[in-house]
């Protein structure tokens, strides 16, 4: 009876909060909007109507409930028993092959894909979808070879595997260094990804970041810090239904605006208008009209790198050893349990980029070609008269749209002298005698256009690209939009959920129980367990609004764990992998591991001046693949050097036994590479795909 009264009071609390957080979404004064320069009464009317209607939050109170009502039932324990560290940490080990698939993907889904990869489609295009298409072989990979070894092992986390493999002292260092990363990088970037959409959907600018950040901790803390994994598997299985049902809506209305209210129209105005943001290979230069120019977006997803470089070290990482992804395939009912997990995930992962990636490059097309919407009342880009009050017209998508590029380019139209610079340079070509008969007042014809378009591309570049994904949801009628932000709202609440509960593990097995209170009680280590997951999210909170300027927070987040992964990787595959591995080898690779990545980025920070075109290793991938090569071999000379060339005591032995699956698990593998085989051919590249569709 008092276990029921205290969940009625939890569910309680949790709705007033809700409905407090409903309440101030309404009330925002949406006179704010008017704040950006050079908007006309009806672009500010077409945007604060975009805004949450009361069916749109029932909707969310709904979903909100049902996830924190569903996470806490499902969590409860049967009357007298008591819940040991098993039952929090890892489901009481019962987890089913479905649940487990489901609840990788809602732990991976969240801001940094609905937000951070649709602001990298907007930004770099396709491209950026090999995250995703690659993750879904690697699945089969860590399905395959990894997970055999763990399970066998029976660990509770993947500090706890290198104590197994090496010794007490590395799982500590690497213990500190996840709680660190969880903190500090995951937590944060979450939280700020999440409120960053929030605040565009709801639509006023007045709306306080943190109040959003504030309330997506407070809901995934609701029901994680309770019922633990279990409360967040299963309700990862309802988070990643919402989360792909609204993201399919939210994609087939975005492709339907750029096609006139017809998908398909919309999909062929995306190849003919951003043909350019199709190809997934990108080269090193590209040729525009003729000249030869740097492709910036190169050094994001470097040609082949992509392939057979740098994004299998932070794939690898990601997948086969990252706490809060693997930890729940360590709560399956069994080897085959998990396996088929992976698979299930496996196959998710091919669909993923149309509902995160797709929406980036329709928002692309919809800023750079305003004309394709019927229903924008200004769609002329063109410049027929005064050339400031043109460019910057009342167009609701560039009025949506950060307020960065705008200025830029009333910055630029009043800079003669700029201008007549880009003139002279070849930038522009506009005659400078037209030019200079305007006064700087007026331009009309063809020359008008070259400089729109200039001015245009200009304020693409600048424009914040996160926020992509929040301006196309606004899009949607009332009541999808609703369904659309319970889905973004899944995505975020799911993941923080998973590494509140990663995180709270690592601790209290890894830090607590050996450190701190070796004979600690079962209930005691789950309290300590709660209690740090709190702390963590609490040190996260005021961190998170940090990163408001960091720009495509998705690159940040993978640039910036690239100085860790090379190392950690080198680490454990040659402890999984090579006999002869030995302790101090692996120490000395994580001692190394931050100053070989360190040494290969600082050539590309400012202070060095170095063009980054005549840097080979600029791109971050190519870091993180040399940095990998690097620490492995630091790890095989200092171990062939300690051991004398012999097997280590700790070594694993393996067997091809060891690694034999199931014919439907193969099955599934072969069916996933020959997709990718596909996709890569069609999409290979810009001139590809034009020949593929015939563009």
């Amino acid at each position: 009876m008092k276990k029921k009264l205290s969940i009625l009071c939890i569910l309680a609390f949790f709705s007033v909060q809700v409905s407090v957080f409903a309440e101030t979404v309404i009330m925002t004064d949406s006179n704010d909007i008017n704040a950006t320069a050079l908007v006309t009464e009806e672009a500010t009317a077409s945007i604060s109507e975009r805004t949450l209607s009361p069916l749109d939050i029932v909707i969310v109170v709904i979903y909100a409930l049902l996830i924190v009502g569903l996470g806490l039932f499902a969590s409860r324990m049967k009357s007298g028993k008591e819940r040991g560290t098993e039952d929090y940490f890892l489901a009481g080990k019962s987890l089913p092959w479905w649940a487990i698939g489901a609840s990788l993907i809602a732990a991976n889904i969240s801001a940094e894909q609905f937000v951070g990869m649709s602001g990298s489609g907007f930004k770099i295009g396709l491209a950026i979808a090999s995250y995703e298409w690659m993750a879904a072989l690697t699945l089969i990979i860590v399905g395959k070879y990894f997970l055999p070894i763990f399970i066998e092992k029976k660990i509770y986390t993947i500090p706890e595997f290198i104590e197994v493999r090496f010794n007490t002292t590395l799982k500590t260092i690497l213990a500190i260094f996840w709680l660190c990363l969880f903190v500090f990088v995951n937590l944060t970037s979450v939280l700020y990804l999440g409120a960053l959409a929030m605040k565009n959907i709801i639509g006023a600018e007045s709306f306080p970041l943190m109040a959003g950040i504030a309330a997506l901790a407070l809901f995934a803390a609701a029901y994680s810090l309770w019922g633990g994994l279990s409360a967040v598997a299963w309700t990862d299985a309802i988070q990643v239904a919402f989360l792909t049902l609204g993201g399919v809506i939210t994609t087939v209305i975005a492709l339907s605006r750029v096609g006139d209210g017809n998908m398909v129209a919309g999909i062929a105005n995306i190849g003919s208008e951003a043909s350019s943001h199709l190809g997934m290979i990108h080269s090193k230069y590209i040729e525009v009209d003729g000249v030869k120019t740097l492709n910036q977006n190169y050094f994001d997803l470097p040609s082949i790198a992509v392939l057979l470089g740098g994004m299998w070290v932070a794939n690898l990482y990601y997948w086969g050893f990252n706490q809060y992804i693997i930890q729940r395939t360590f709560a399956a009912k069994s080897l085959k349990e998990s396996q088929k997990g992976i698979a299930f995930a496996a196959i998710i992962k091919l669909i993923i980029p149309i509902i995160v990636v797709i929406p980036g490059i329709a928002a692309y097309v919809l800023f750079t070609n305003p004309q394709l919407d019927p229903n924008n009342p200004n769609i002329s880009m063109a410049i027929s008269g005064t050339v400031q009050s043109d460019i910057l017209s009342n167009d609701p998508y560039i009025v949506a749209m950060e307020k960065e590029g705008k200025e830029y380019v009333s910055n630029l139209l009043k800079n003669k002298a700029e201008i007549d610079t880009l003139i002279d340079n070849g930038t522009l070509s506009i005659s400078k005698e037209a030019w200079a008969l305007t006064n700087n007042e007026e331009l009309t014809g063809t020359e008008a256009n070259i400089l729109a378009e200039y001015a245009g591309k200009k304020a693409t570049d600048m424009v914040n690209a996160d926020s992509a994904y929040g301006k196309l949801v606004n899009f949607l009628p009332t009541g999808l939009r609703g369904l659309a932000f319970a889905a973004l709202m899944a995505a975020i609440v799911s993941s923080l959920a998973s590494m509140l509960n990663s995180t709270s593990t690592i601790f209290t097995m890894d830090i607590y129980k050996p450190y701190i209170d070796k004979n600690a009680s079962q209930k005691k280590l789950v309290n300590v367990g709660r209690i740090s997951a709190l702390v963590a999210l609490i040190i996260a909170i005021p961190l998170a609004r940090l990163l408001e300027k960091s720009g495509q927070v998705f690159q940040y987040i993978q640039e910036y764990t690239g100085l860790f992964s090379p190392g950690i990787l080198a680490i454990f595959m040659l402890g999984l992998f090579w006999k002869k591995t030995t302790t101090k080898g692996a120490i000395a690779g994580a001692i190394a591991a931050l100053p070989v990545a360190f040494l290969f980025k600082l050539p590309t920070m400012g202070f060095m001046k170095i063009a980054k075109e005549d840097y080979v290793f600029a791109p971050f991938m190519h870091q993180m693949m040399m940095s990998f090569f690097v620490v492995a071999a630091i790890i095989v000379v200092v171990s062939l050097i300690e051991g004398k060339a012999k097997d280590d005591a700790k070594g694993i032995t393996l067997s091809r036994t060891f690694f034999k699956t199931s014919a439907k698990f193969n099955i599934v593998a072969v069916a996933v590479m020959a997709i990718l085989v596909t996709l890569y051919t069609i999409f290979w590249s810009t001139g590809m795909v034009e020949k593929v569709f015939g563009l």
